[in-house]
């Protein structure tokens, strides 16, 4: 074979270290740009509070369930004698009491199917949060302190408490909108109830728990949740 002239080899040459130049800087930014995608993601939501017996089962697995651990789409967590809470990227928190299941749907859904979970979500943010329950679905309207919960065990209800903001029970055949200092009870295939008052005696030591919760925190403030 003829051997190719010099300045066709020079431009075959410079071509070349264009085309190998420009795939790393495509490969280059492809990078960057990836990172800056992760860093702009907001962190995951994870285990704040840990006390007692407390399980975290992720696809069929069971995790430590210690502080600062991530929660994911999938996972769910069970306490016995023990109680936790779980802090969202919005400083929104779910403060689960003992003997109960929840298990998280998404960014903003959660399945709550037995037991209490206290719903705190900051004047900052605006986010619903979905509670699902076996016999309803609980919301809330606006930032506040909710208390959801599953309650009897061959009929089940669910009763969504609002201490502050507003709330929204959704059932089978309707719904009803809260304010603060009331609640409703849902049951299968039922309208819920109308608005009730709030009275002393219906909070206990799981309020007195999740009201305190942040006095655990050094530097921080226990917030009151109690309506009378």
């Amino acid at each position: 074979m003829p051997e190719l002239p010099f300045r066709f080899r020079a431009a075959t040459s410079t071509l070349v270290g264009i085309l190998a130049g420009a795939c790393l800087l495509v490969l280059v930014l492809a990078g960057a740009a990836g990172a800056q995608d992760r860093s702009s993601q907001p962190a995951p939501a994870y285990l704040r509070i840990v006390e007692g017996d407390v399980l975290l089962d992720r696809s069929g697995e069971m995790v430590a369930a210690d502080p600062g651990v991530p929660v994911v789409t999938g996972d769910r967590l069970r306490t016995r004698r023990g109680r936790v809470e779980v802090l969202f990227p919005d400083a929104a928190a779910v403060d689960l009491d003992e003997n109960s299941e929840i298990e998280f749907q998404g960014a903003q859904g959660m399945r709550l199917s037995s037991g209490r979970a206290w719903l705190s979500v900051p004047r900052e943010s605006t986010t619903v949060y979905q509670v699902d329950t076996p016999a309803a679905t609980a919301y809330n309207d606006s930032p506040g302190e909710f208390r959801v919960s599953v309650l009897g065990i061959r009929t089940l209800q669910t009763e969504l408490a609002v201490t502050r903001g507003r709330g929204q029970l959704v059932g089978d055949r309707g719904s009803v909108r809260l304010e603060a200092g009331e609640r409703s009870l849902a049951s299968l295939n039922d309208v819920p109830s109308r608005p009730e008052t709030l009275t002393a005696d219906r909070f206990d030591a799981f309020d007195q728990w999740a009201a305190a919760r942040d006095s655990r925190e050094p530097g921080s403030t226990p917030r009151l949740r109690r309506t009378e």
